[in-house]
């Protein structure tokens, strides 16, 4: 009886390596409605202008289809500056930082504090005072540090730093049993 020829390992392994792709699509495609929105998309600022030119509306969107239905005569570009807040509320907003309020004096910080330079900010803190932001429509709004959970800026990023957000929100929806909290221990009778 003769051996098989060597030729047909390399075949094996193809087919081998194929069907492992496969599979990998099979369990991936479902999973792209939960991994999708976990993604930190980047935020495109639009000028639609409308009515011929006699008004322009400015807003700040993530998606891009929303971008591309406006139509004709609208501008986009991708702000570096413009930060994403998470609130612990669940609120998220697109705005521009201005500044920091001092929580003692209430006057505007001349220099910046130093976490501001980050890309990513995850609960800044507190004692600061309050964020002074610029929206689309050229409001001025202020939020206290205390309300904000996570602060970026989305066309800042990154892949690594998206891909390290992504995960750390995924942490976050889900407990995994060594990343919860402790548990606290109740008092007994």
């Amino acid at each position: 009886m003769m051996p098989r020829p060597p030729s047909n390992v390399p075949r094996r392994i193809i087919a081998g390596t194929a069907l492992v792709a496969i599979i990998c699509l099979c369990i991936a495609w479902p999973a792209r409605k939960v991994l999708l929105p976990l993604w930190p998309m980047p935020v495109e600022e639009v000028l639609a202008i409308s009515d011929g030119g006699q008004s322009a509306e400015r807003l700040l969107v993530t998606d891009r289809r929303v971008a591309r239905s406006l139509g004709r005569g609208t501008v986009r570009h991708r702000p570096i500056s413009v930060w994403r807040l998470e609130l612990h509320s669940g609120e998220v907003f697109h705005a521009w930082l201005q500044g920091v309020r001092d929580a003692n004096s209430g006057e505007l910080r001349s220099p910046l504090p130093d976490w501001v330079e980050a890309v990513r900010v995850d609960e800044p803190p507190a004692a600061e005072g309050t964020l002074v932001l610029l929206d689309a429509d050229r409001r001025q709004l202020e939020v206290p540090l205390a309300e904000i959970d996570r602060m970026y800026r989305p066309n800042g990023l990154t892949q690594g730093q998206r891909l390290a957000l992504a995960r750390d929100r995924w942490g976050e929806r889900w407990r995994w049993p060594f990343t919860g909290p402790a548990p606290v221990d109740q008092p007994t009778g």
